[in-house]
């Protein structure tokens, strides 16, 4: 019973993990694919210590580091070696400010509330 009990609990939290399947005539009209990172030049780092007094919180400039470039060239990569799509590379402005209405995206992606 107890074993009936732990499956009924469990299975849905399970079942929610799954997706659902793309059917295969939709997957084959798929011809392009591209990718976008908006990490941001900004590493924000929490550090939670074991009472309220030990808690921090920075951040800390990543600029130079070009997490956007790297993360977008490491997909393209991937991508163009499964050889089943090409990548298409987005036009995006990095150095835009990513505010509410601002078009990172041009035509692609607009962040409106």
């Amino acid at each position: 019973m107890k074993r009936l009990i732990l499956v009924l609990l469990i299975l849905p939290i399970i079942l929610g993990c799954a997706t659902p399947a793309i059917k295969p005539e939709k997957l084959s009209s798929i011809k392009q694919i591209g990718a976008v990172s908006l990490l941001g030049p900004e590493l924000c780092n929490n550090y939670l210590g074991t009472t309220v007094f030990t808690k921090k919180r920075f951040s800390s400039n990543v600029a130079t580091w070009n997490i956007d470039n790297m993360v977008q060239q490491e997909i393209s990569n991937i991508i163009s070696a499964d050889g089943r799509y090409n990548y298409v590379d987005l036009p995006i402005d990095h150095n835009s400010k990513k505010k509410k209405g601002t078009v990172l995206l041009n035509g692609f992606f607009r962040h409106k509330k």
